[in-house]
């Protein structure tokens, strides 16, 4: 295992850091190409694609909207309790909207996935330059970063059963 990581540039002392930070960017990966599948697999089920435009200047103004408040409330949390309460505040409200997937709720879900996806993203990286000084982050964010892309195989693998069972 020594050798493995060796090879990956993680010297003594990183392992963890650098496999919860991998692991949590597989985990992050995963959930936004998810949540943009089916974000999109229901709003265009339901609306016209003539509508995506507005759909495209609701998330530009939502996201200017929340980037000073995100902002504000990380200045005041640690790092990690942000990138925490980022995650369950946006999962309360998609948690929600299944029981009503209709109606306006689908541009709303439309949205708040792209206001997600910005929100858990910056501060993920915030995060992970908190833990790596800058020597550290040339070397291993490639490898952090690789949960990404391990993440993007494996919900494009993973996904072809529920295409299939749901269109």
């Amino acid at each position: 295992m020594r050798r493995l990581l060796a090879a990956l540039g993680v010297r003594r002392g990183e392992g963890r850091s650098t496999f919860l930070l991998f692991g949590g960017f597989f985990l992050i990966v995963a959930g936004v190409i998810t949540g943009k599948t089916a974000r999109d697999t229901f709003f265009l089920a339901r609306f016209d694609r003539t509508y995506l435009p507005l759909m495209f200047v609701a998330q530009a103004a939502f996201v200017t909207a929340t980037v000073p408040i995100l902002t504000r409330i990380s200045r005041s949390l640690h790092l990690s309790r942000a990138l925490f309460l980022g995650a369950v505040i946006t999962a309360i409200p998609l948690a929600l909207a299944q029981l009503h997937v209709e109606g306006l709720v689908v541009p709303a879900v439309y949205v708040l996935v792209e206001v997600a996806t910005v929100v858990v993203m910056t501060q993920f990286w915030l995060l992970s330059g908190s833990i790596f000084h800058s020597r550290q982050a040339k070397r291993l964010y490639a490898l952090v970063a690789s949960g990404g892309s391990v993440a993007a195989i494996a919900v494009g693998m993973g996904v072809r059963p529920f295409v299939a069972t749901f269109g």
